[in-house]
């Protein structure tokens, strides 16, 4: 998450130079980093949990996901 924010940080920056306070693009490029991180691991950690939480409740029989690639597409498609 982190390296994600710091690095989409720089780039906002950079493309946002057309902003005459450097307080306001700032601000700015740090919101939509905050954006970016959030919304490109979200998905991964919440395929975690459901997957630490089928764990924890038995695993094997009848279980909702197979792998990290079927969790997405299930939630995606069911949720």
């Amino acid at each position: 998450y982190t390296s994600i924010q710091f690095a989409s940080y720089e780039i906002y920056k950079e493309n946002l130079s057309f902003v005459s306070s450097n307080a306001a693009s700032s601000v700015i490029a740090g919101s939509l980093a905050g954006l970016t991180g959030v919304v490109s691991t979200y998905p991964l950690d919440t395929v975690r949990a459901r997957m630490a939480l089928q764990m924890e409740r038995g695993g094997a029989p009848g279980t909702a996901y197979s792998g990290v690639l079927n969790a997405l597409f299930t939630i995606g498609k069911e949720e």
